[in-house]
């Protein structure tokens, strides 16, 4: 789940927590996670590369409930 998106001047990260462990993990551009990778924060958002496609996810979704922006 992503419980937090920041972006100060060049530098972003995400915040996720795995629901079933609480295990945390914050992911800053260009890491990788669930074969994503981070490519930038807007707002409340966050976008990945995964594979041929970029997806948008919301802080309070799940990364499994993605959505694809432009393929």
């Amino acid at each position: 789940q992503v419980t937090g998106v920041v972006g100060i001047g060049d530098a972003a990260e995400v915040w996720l927590r795995n629901v079933r462990t609480g295990q945390t993990r914050r992911l800053g551009i260009g890491q990788k996670v669930r074969g994503m990778v981070l490519e930038g924060v807007a707002g409340d958002q966050a976008s990945f590369r995964h594979g041929e496609s970029t997806v948008s996810i919301r802080v309070g979704e799940m990364l499994k409930d993605t959505t694809p922006v432009h393929k």
